[in-house]
């Protein structure tokens, strides 16, 4: 069983799963091939799995401070939507 890396960060952002349980999950799941001449490229270490995963919930935020990131979602769905809108900071 050799998961997309996606699918693994994908994995690690979305359940209680650690890194290394994954990891070890995928040394599990190697086949005899791979096994037998060392390849563990299709098996990433738990720190490149957890910099994946970090990455990705970086990326899924507007901004790294929370009131700018409301503030870029609020710009947004006001943009998407027609009519008045009123605001909050005005």
């Amino acid at each position: 069983m050799t998961e997309l890396p996606a699918e693994a960060t994908n994995l690690l952002t979305t359940s209680q799963k650690s890194a290394t349980e994954v990891h070890y999950t995928h040394l599990g799941h190697m086949s005899e091939k791979e096994v037998s001449t060392s390849n563990k490229t299709a098996c990433q270490t738990p720190a490149i799995l957890r910099q994946a995963a970090y990455e990705r919930r970086r990326s899924e935020h507007l901004h790294e401070n929370a009131v700018f990131g409301l503030e870029i979602a609020q710009e947004c769905w006001e943009a998407s939507t027609p009519g008045v809108h009123s605001s909050v900071s005005e």
